[in-house]
């Protein structure tokens, strides 16, 4: 998905050409390394709430995205999981 805040969130993230910081770990990470997370997320475990909700949160602003490494973003997503299932 490409959009202005998505780009602008990298664009933050960016150290130089081609390597990004992670906003978890602070580490520098090569291009392909870097995703970018939701900081609250699209679709909640507890089940889809209807298009109006997941439209919003698909499309929110910069500020509640975040550029993470690969591993970050597994970990945190796992985390996620593993405290809805609780």
């Amino acid at each position: 998905m490409r959009s202005k805040e998505r780009s602008e969130c990298l664009k933050k993230a960016r150290v130089e050409r081609g390597l990004y910081l992670c906003n978890i770990c602070n580490t520098v990470v090569a291009a392909k390394q870097i995703q970018i997370d939701y900081k609250i997320s699209v679709v909640p475990l507890t089940g889809f709430d209807g298009f109006d909700n997941f439209i919003e949160r698909l499309w929110c602003p910069a500020d509640q995205l975040q550029a993470c490494c690969r591993e970050c973003h597994d970990t945190k997503t796992k985390a996620e999981r593993y405290r809805d299932w609780e």
